[in-house]
């Protein structure tokens, strides 16, 4: 538990930052004025019952009203810094918030497609709410559940000490001892029962935002109700784990509503007895009475900030423990001499057991180079596009450009230099200007509107209500697969990268604007290497070499014109030639 709360003090202080450094101390200083303040308010009320109780006295009524006057200020005044000390919280919350969501968002960003096989935006986005809900526990325990209830304790302490009352002192550090002894031993039971409700709440929003996906399919065959089972069924699997996690809490809860009990019947009849015999007078009972009132609170505050507080540090250490597991390559890709070697790769996707989609390629790609890339289904295909672009580590062997492993890459500069474009282009819920112009932040609207006319979009941006400013909806729902595919191949015309990997990119186009789209990117991209998936003949033809794949091996290798002698698929797919229209 150490290494856990000393990773996260760590990123604690680092995320403050001197402005947020500022607010957590002025926070503190505040919260300490509260609690002592609540604190001093019993000391007035004492007062003023044994002044009334004395009876009428000279210059007792000016006493009278400096001593409510001191207990009203003494109350408002609390309350006005705990005001205060919430919007402090508030505001060093969102400081420390935007550094959380960034350190996830570079965590999830630097992740292969591995991490995304069995997770989802609807999982990724609910383990960040709780990672945020968690990291704001620890500063509101850190600011106002620490200090608060402590300064409350030790000026109550001292005044219940100073007043004579050892008894009563001593029966709530009796109660302090046993409440956190008890909370101590429930915490441990808790902090691995949290830990699975909230795994379990991830997988109860991973269904669901995969359900809500893909509706249209449950819709197309009437089956709503097996969807929804399916949904159902996670829900009563999260609902168990959260049973069993409040089971423990309600029997920790219940364990110190019962020292309170006894804490507050032992007290309160022995302040009652000694007030009857005289002991003591009416304004110490109130003392003592207050007191017993007041400083359970702060006494089940600490015992409950001490279990969330465990909880919290254990479930922040532990995404914190993740997000650096693992460590993008540090190695910067040079521009020129971007050669590309594939040595004996091997790859299988995970949960594929063990079932290889390439076996053993090799090649080289020398810069500049335009070559396509065709064969059966599953034969590797994509595959070796997706492990030039880093979307995945190869299972054997090594793939390099410029002499440099993909794997150990920077990813920034290996992003820089490779742009792949896939038939399933990716679109944001936004407009056609930031769909394009992501690719380029600082692309003027001339340079936006010239990618797009090069992708063959320029009639379709004439045909938009508002132009580059039209909203595409919910992953582009108002434009066809087709013109999705050209808005990311617009991207690359603003990309200019040295590697553009072609995924079928163009699967969604006619022919004739295939090839257009094409040559715009040879013509646009003299010195690139250009490297496409297609199962067109009349798109293979366009490039100076091909590759033919079976069972993820590479079985032909050359000139377009020629494979047909030496491949009876590539064969095949040039005779489809025959009946693509010219």
């Amino acid at each position: 538990m150490r290494k856990k709360i000393k990773l996260v003090f760590v990123f604690f202080i680092s995320s403050l930052g001197a402005r947020g450094g500022v607010l957590f101390a002025s926070s503190i200083l505040i919260t300490f004025l509260a609690g002592a303040l609540y604190s001093a308010a019993p000391i007035f009320l004492a007062r003023l019952a044994d002044l009334i109780t004395a009876g009428p006295a000279e210059g007792s009524f000016g006493t009278l009203v400096i001593l409510s006057g001191l207990y009203l200020i003494s109350v408002a005044g609390q309350k006005t810094a705990a005001t205060i000390s919430l919007y402090l919280d508030s505001v060093l919350r969102m400081e420390g918030l935007k550094q959380v969501s960034r350190t996830y968002f570079d965590y999830v960003s630097n992740q292969d497609q591995t991490f995304f096989t069995n997770t989802n935006s609807g999982s990724l986005g609910s383990h960040l709410n709780q990672i945020n809900n968690e990291f704001y526990t620890i500063v509101r325990s850190l600011v106002s559940d620490v200090i608060g209830p402590i300064t409350q304790l030790g000026t109550a302490g001292i005044i219940l000490v100073t007043s004579g009352q050892w008894l009563i002192a001593l029966f709530f550090l009796a109660y302090c001892v046993a409440f956190v002894v008890n909370h101590a031993i429930f915490t441990r039971k808790l902090v691995s029962q949290k830990l699975a409700m909230m795994d379990a709440g991830r997988r109860s929003y991973q269904v669901l935002t995969d359900s809500i996906s893909n509706i249209p399919v449950a819709k197309q065959y009437n089956a709503r109700d097996y969807l929804a089972k399916r949904y159902e069924t996670q829900l009563n699997d999260d609902k168990a784990v959260q049973s069993r996690f409040w089971s423990i809490n309600l029997s920790m809860m219940g364990v110190s509503s019962g020292l309170y009990i006894v804490l507050f019947s032992a007290s309160f009849i022995y302040a009652a007895l000694s007030a009857a015999n005289g002991t003591i007078t009416v304004g110490q009972f109130v003392l003592i009475a207050s007191y017993i009132l007041m400083l359970t609170a702060p006494i089940e505050a600490l015992g409950d900030m001490f279990g969330r507080l465990t909880q919290a540090i254990a479930a922040f250490a532990n995404f914190l423990e993740s997000v650096s597991e693992k460590h993008p390559g540090t190695a910067r890709i040079q521009e020129g001499g971007l050669d590309i070697e594939f040595q004996d790769v091997c790859f299988a996707y995970p949960g594929a057991n063990n079932t290889h989609v390439l076996n053993g390629f090799t090649t080289s790609i020398p810069t500049g180079q335009r070559l396509a890339i065709t064969g059966t289904s599953g034969s590797g295909k994509s595959t070796i596009l997706r492990l030039l672009a880093g979307h995945y580590q190869p299972s054997a062997g090594t793939v390099s450009i410029g002499g440099i492993a993909v794997d150990d890459a920077d990813p920034s500069s290996l992003n820089s230099c490779v742009n792949l474009v896939s038939q399933d282009a990716l679109v944001f819920m936004d407009t056609l200007r930031f769909n394009v112009a992501i690719a380029n932040p600082s692309a003027s609207e001339r340079e936006v509107l010239e990618a797009l006319g090069r992708a063959g979009l320029s009639r379709f941006v004439s045909t938009l209500p508002s132009g580059m400013e039209t909203e595409l909806g919910d992953r582009g729902a108002t434009v066809s697969g087709g013109q999705k595919q050209r808005i990311a191949i617009a991207r690359l015309f603003l990309a200019s990268p040295a590697i553009i990997l072609l995924d079928e990119a163009t699967a969604g186009l006619d022919v004739d604007t295939e090839r257009d789209v094409i040559l715009n990117l040879f013509s646009a991209f003299p010195n690139a290497t250009i490297i496409g998936v297609s199962h067109r003949a009349s798109t293979i033809k366009l490039f100076d070499r091909a590759l033919v794949l079976e069972e993820g091996r590479l079985v032909a290798d050359g000139d377009p014109s020629e494979l047909s002698e030496h491949s009876e698929f590539f064969k095949r797919v040039m005779l489809q030639s025959e009946q693509e229209p010219a």
